[in-house]
């Protein structure tokens, strides 16, 4: 009966450290370093576990340099790794609110579904589809953004996004 026990909270523990987090309440981490072998962020990101910290799912554009097309190439830094079944990235331009570049748009006030493009390329990636230059949906924006998202394709944290102007790399 105890061997039992024991076996089912394993269970339980392994399905729970599975599940991405959408823990939005700011609480201090847990001390948990994801930063790498060296502290820097330079281990390969398959060392990141790809559920969000306490803190939250978090990614930076760290650069954004022009692409072959005219497209952009952005590198991201972020405290999970990305996987686009599970916890992933959501590119947009901000003539986008993060909060409508989700599944969950209309249970968050938004009348219309935004335009993202979903990825789990990391950590570089190439602007297409919504997130393209050409993208309708970019309205003339010379900003670029990101946040988190579930494997349901809902925003984690509409609050916890980054942009970077990238006007200069665009060749209108």
């Amino acid at each position: 009966m105890i061997a039992r026990l024991a076996a089912l909270l394993a269970t339980l523990a392994l399905v729970a450290a599975a599940c991405g987090s959408d823990d939005s309440t700011g609480a201090e981490g847990d001390g948990t370093d994801t930063s790498g072998a060296d502290g820097n962020g330079t281990e390969s990101d398959s060392a990141l576990p790809n559920a969000c910290p306490s803190e939250g799912c978090e990614i930076f554009i760290v650069d954004a340099m022009t692409a072959d097309g005219g497209e952009i190439t952005l590198t991201f830094d972020a405290n999970f790794s990305p996987e686009f079944e599970r916890n992933h990235i959501h590119v947009f331009w901000d003539s986008q609110e993060p909060g409508a570049v989700s599944s969950d748009y209309d249970t968050r006030g938004f009348d219309i579904q935004g335009k993202w493009h979903p990825t789990d390329d990391y950590p570089t990636y190439i602007t297409t589809a919504d997130a393209s230059v050409g993208a309708d949906s970019r309205q003339g924006s010379t900003t670029v953004c990101v946040t988190a998202a579930d494997t349901d394709h809902a925003v984690i944290d509409p609050g916890i996004v980054a942009c970077r102007d990238v006007g200069e790399l665009l060749s209108e």
